[in-house]
């Protein structure tokens, strides 16, 4: 089913492309999103996707479909790396392959040098390939300057001298709708009934900041984490810090896109342990259980686990995990997929004990006998 989803995703964004019908994935013109609304979103989901492709990509036993998903996987990362121009497509893509060639090198390792095993041959070869994909990635990322990507952050770069500040003269180091708003402010232009006095004393507190620290006129994550962890402050209220201010007091370009900042300052401390720690949890439990059974567990494992580390990562930097269906569900697959492996973990473990159980019963009866 994973393939299937996967390989509509990439058609569909591949013929877009072809009948020059894509949506592009900047308001600039840079990138393509195919028939997609979200650029970044779009990225999540297939880098995320290729965790699942990757682990079933050894069991796939069909030489057919065996070809078709090394096939998504080499067109995902075309159109990751040099077609869509987003930094978690771009990244996101060489890091999964980097975790797939670091889980196995692991396996091999421990496998030659604690466990004694020699059957590594099928192995060496799975490698070979995968490490030949990373290369050909890097080697395209670096030789490839005219990616969507590198084209949108020099158009950025350009950006950050394009918006002046009229009470510096400078370069602006905020963006142009909080630059109005921080204006709007000191000539008491905004209504409270429109804008509280903890908001427009927030606006107030990141402008000094940024300006203060030279943060990038562009760098609009940055500055929303800024404006909340502020507006937190200001806000000095414990039902906000305990169920959230809510997702209304982001005006415009302050919206939190990171998710789990959104989670601990609009949803408060409960609904962040609510929403967020169970996963947390349950990464933590994989970990434990890894560490535990360091000799018996598999590349996948190990592979599987990165993927969860990376949608921790994805959700806090860019956003378009846990507020989003799809790549929600693939989290849940990884989840399950993961939670399967810890159960015949233990039960291979209790088999272990049960065999030892009844060859030491097995022993006592025949010493009683004798």
């Amino acid at each position: 089913m994973v393939l299937i989803a996967n390989g509509i995703y990439i058609l569909s964004i591949y013929i877009s492309i072809f009948t020059n019908t894509s949506s592009t994935t900047y308001l600039e013109g840079m990138g393509f999103k195919g028939w997609f609304e979200s650029g970044n979103s779009l990225s999540t989901i297939l880098v995320l996707n290729l965790f699942i492709i990757f682990t079933l990509f050894n069991k796939l036993e069909d030489k057919k479909i065996k070809i078709i998903a090394f096939t998504e996987i080499i067109l995902s990362g075309i159109f990751l790396i040099f077609l869509l121009g987003t930094r978690t497509g771009l990244f996101g893509f060489v890091l999964v392959v980097g975790a797939y060639i670091f889980s196995r090198i692991f396996i091999l390792f421990r496998n030659n040098f604690i466990n004694k095993e020699k059957k590594l041959e099928k192995n060496k070869k799975i490698l070979l390939i995968i490490c030949s994909i990373l290369i050909v990635s890097i080697v395209g990322l670096v030789l490839y300057k005219g990616s969507s990507l590198l084209s949108r952050r020099k158009y950025l770069n350009s950006l950050n001298n394009a918006i002046i500040d009229s009470q510096t003269g400078e370069p602006s180091h905020v963006t142009g709708d909080i630059l109005k708003f921080k204006e709007q402010i000191e000539k008491n232009e905004l209504d409270e009934t429109y804008m509280s006095k903890p908001m427009q004393n927030s606006i107030t507190e990141l402008y000094n900041f940024a300006n203060k620290h030279n943060i990038a006129g562009t760098d609009r994550r940055t500055q929303q984490l800024i404006y909340n962890a502020y507006l937190v402050k200001n806000q000095s209220n414990i039902f906000y810090l305990l169920f959230g201010n809510g997702f209304l007091n982001n005006y415009g370009e302050l919206t939190l896109e990171m998710e789990i900042p959104a989670f601990l300052f609009n949803f408060g401390l409960i609904g962040f342990i609510l929403y967020f720690i169970p996963f947390l949890s349950l990464f933590i439990y994989y970990i434990y259980i890894g560490i535990k059974n360091i000799k018996k567990i598999d590349a996948e494992y190990i592979f599987l686990c990165f993927g969860i580390l990376l949608s921790f990562i994805l959700s806090f930097l860019v956003g378009q995990i846990f507020f989003n269906s799809s790549a929600m569900i693939i989290i849940t697959c990884m989840n399950v997929l993961l939670l399967n492996k810890c159960i015949n973990l233990k039960n291979k473990k209790i088999d272990i004990i049960n065999h030892k159980n009844t060859v030491e019963n097995n022993l006592e009866e025949e010493l009683l006998v004798k």
